[in-house]
């Protein structure tokens, strides 16, 4: 077995692992015009967005799936690298703020330039 192999086969067993409770993890109001868009995409661009509920002004992820959080992560990360249009401070921080949210669950590796990969779930919530 090739060490490829085997990272591929913990990476695995880490992802399948769920969280011990369903997480709840918070898309700032900032976000709302990026989320909204998201949200009602039919079909959903990744199944993290149909679980996205709006909560007064926020919109919240309640999820135990790993590829959730990385979903989310990824988003913000690559609107910082990549933005469809520019970015104000506020927006800039709210992204930076979804990634560290989710950094608190999980491990993220970077992918490339503009990409955020979730390798496995954190034993305690601290980042």
């Amino acid at each position: 077995m090739t060490m490829e192999m085997i990272n591929l086969v913990i990476r695995c067993f880490d992802m399948a692992a769920p969280a011990a409770f369903p997480i709840v993890l918070c898309i700032p109001p900032a976000l709302r015009e990026e989320a909204e868009r998201l949200v009602s995409e039919q079909p959903p661009v990744h199944p993290a967005w149909s679980k996205v509920q709006q909560r007064g002004k926020h919109y919240s992820l309640r999820t135990s799936s790993i590829e959730d959080l990385e979903e989310l992560a990824d988003w913000a990360y690559s609107w910082l690298t990549e933005p469809s249009k520019p970015l104000n401070k506020p927006q800039r921080q709210a992204f930076q703020t979804v990634i560290s949210r989710a950094c608190k669950h999980v491990h993220l590796r970077k992918l490339g330039g503009s990409h955020y990969q979730a390798i496995a779930w954190k034993a305690s919530a601290s980042c």
